[in-house]
């Protein structure tokens, strides 16, 4: 028997990129959660690294914080959510 669970706290994105929207990043920023992502303009991270965010603006660029500095990433590249 398989079963199917389904987790509320976090939502992943697909391998386009249009799974999460600009809905989901503005309820990330309202219940002051997280962003996971692959690409960060101007910063290289490796693994999963929570990143605070920030903004987002009516192009889909998010604005997040990263020990205290500002960077950007684009929507397409945010690989997971979390509340």
């Amino acid at each position: 028997m398989i079963y199917l669970r389904l987790f509320e706290d976090f939502k992943n994105n697909n391998v386009e990129g249009s799974l999460i929207n600009r809905e989901d990043i503005i309820s990330t920023i309202k219940a002051n959660g997280y962003i996971y992502s692959d690409i960060v303009k101007d910063l290289v991270i490796s693994g999963d690294v929570p990143l605070r965010v920030i903004d987002i603006d009516d192009d889909s660029l998010i604005t997040i914080e990263f020990e205290g500095k500002l960077y950007n990433v684009d929507i397409k590249n945010v690989t997971k959510l979390e509340y």
